[in-house]
């Protein structure tokens, strides 16, 4: 949340990735993060990347180019 809110969102996120994962200071707006979660365990979607295909086929997690290709094309 603090990172949608800030006023500089990439600065925000550089700054949490690059300091071992400390959000920036607190911020507050009016944001979709809370939404977005809630559709998150709807879908079952347990992390970053999670790609799903037309087909209904999930990719969770990181994967080679190969399989999202190959997946793609099915």
């Amino acid at each position: 949340v603090s990172i949608w809110c800030a006023k500089d969102q990439k600065k925000a996120l550089e700054q949490s990735l690059t300091s071992g994962g400390s959000a920036p200071a607190p911020a507050s707006c009016n944001h979709p993060v809370q939404d977005h979660m809630m559709y998150a365990g709807m879908f079952e979607v347990r992390g970053t990347p999670f790609m799903i295909f037309d087909n209904g086929n999930a990719i969770p997690g990181y994967a080679e180019a190969k399989e999202i290709i190959d997946e793609m094309k099915r």
